[in-house]
């Protein structure tokens, strides 16, 4: 057990103290690899000689609130947001166009990758799917294509920790300057704040790991929070910080701008209610066992 901490240790700080994300290349291709292997496994066991499921009949949910339980860890799972702002500043074409195909590609993959993986789960496994949040836990103990894909999310896990430490380190990092704007940039002392960041947040990330042992809880909760604030909330209040205007929807504005108003002020009540619902549910969960 020492010797895993050690070694993630040993690779995830170097490399969450990339500077910025063209660094982290190498890093997005080992996760990747690692997503088509799990691919691979699910459809694997898919066309298995096995008893299979009717699709029909696993797409109903128990209840609504099945549902509600359920989409913070979607929300979750296509929140890229934080990482816009870097990939446009850093393409060597950041038009408009340009950024708005890679946003579009994205999404568009990883959902086709979401729909096999969680159709391919449910069809093969129809009795406990739906009470188990790791499919890797319902193939079998003994195969050796299964600890290769155990140690394919491990090393997804690895790799996709850097691409979210970024962001953040970016974000306290803005927040620590607004606050001392006479820091100096560029410099020594600069590196060392950097280097403090990364060790800082590397650490409390290590405590949540070492505390949290089921990881639907984890991804349920900052779905319903983080994800649900850049997905929902946020976007809806930049666009009215942007009117620079009264943005009230009853305050004189007619036609497009009046419908984005209406639209912006819908979107941040849904990702409120998404919010408040799915915590209250979560951790009623936790506590009820």
């Amino acid at each position: 057990y020492q010797r895993r901490v050690h070694g993630s240790t040993g690779f995830l700080f170097p490399v969450a103290m990339a500077k910025d994300l063209k660094a982290l290349g190498f890093v997005s291709i080992i996760a990747l690899c690692s997503v088509v292997y799990i691919l691979i496994l699910s459809l694997y066991y898919l066309f298995a000689d096995a008893p299979k499921a009717s699709l029909g009949d696993l797409m109903e949910p128990s209840s609504s609130f099945d549902i509600i339980k359920s989409l913070p860890v979607a929300v979750f799972a296509f929140t890229g947001h934080q990482n816009i702002f870097s990939i446009h500043r850093e393409c060597k074409d950041s038009s408009l166009i340009k950024t708005t195909r890679i946003i579009v590609l994205s999404i568009t993959t990883i959902l086709c990758v979401y729909i096999v993986i969680g159709v391919s789960g449910y069809v093969t496994f129809p009795d406990t799917a739906k009470s188990i949040s790791n499919l890797l836990l319902l193939f079998p103990d003994d195969s050796d294509v299964v600890a290769v894909g155990e140690l394919a999310v491990a090393i997804l896990g690895l790799c996709s920790f850097p691409l979210q430490l970024f962001p953040c380190r970016l974000s306290v990092d803005n927040l620590i300057l607004a606050a001392w704007p006479s820091r100096p940039a560029g410099s020594r002392r600069f590196l060392n704040w950097h280097n403090l960041e990364t060790f800082v947040l590397c650490c409390c990330s290590y405590t949540v790991a070492m505390i949290v042992t089921d990881l639907g809880v984890v991804l349920g909760i900052v779905g319903a929070t983080g994800s649900t604030i850049m997905g929902y909330i946020l976007p809806g209040c930049y666009y009215l910080k942007m009117e620079r205007g009264s943005v009230l929807p009853w305050s004189g504005q007619s036609g497009i701008a009046g419908f984005k108003s209406v639209g912006a002020w819908l979107l941040i009540a849904v990702g409120v209610s998404i919010m408040i619902l799915a915590n209250t549910l979560k951790i009623y969960n936790i506590y009820a066992g």
